[in-house]
């Protein structure tokens, strides 16, 4: 898939990450946030001004395509913050991940 313009090219280096995540799920189920949590931190540093609407928005889309049964585990896990530099997005390794 190629994306627009800018979104495109900031998105490069972050989406060489989603491959190798996409075929870990299979064997280690904490990869499958990969796609996830690179599509978030991409958007994010497609258009800092912003950022944090657009990361909410992609955040709230991946929420609603997950099955109610697995759609809080999952999303939990994903962490939005904005604090003056900027919006991160993290993912929550605590408890029982």
């Amino acid at each position: 898939m190629r994306l627009p313009g800018r979104l495109h090219r900031i998105s490069q280096p972050l989406s060489l990450h989603v491959p190798p995540d996409a075929v870990a799920t299979a064997h280690v189920p904490q990869h499958a946030y990969g796609g996830a949590y690179y599509a978030l931190k991409a958007i994010a540093a497609a258009d800092p001004a912003h950022a944090l609407t657009a990361v909410q928005a992609e955040y709230e889309w991946q929420f609603r395509q997950l099955t109610e049964d697995i759609r809080e585990e999952i999303m939990k896990r994903i962490v939005i913050r904005r604090s003056s530099r900027g919006v991160t997005i993290i993912i929550d390794k605590t408890g029982d991940f």
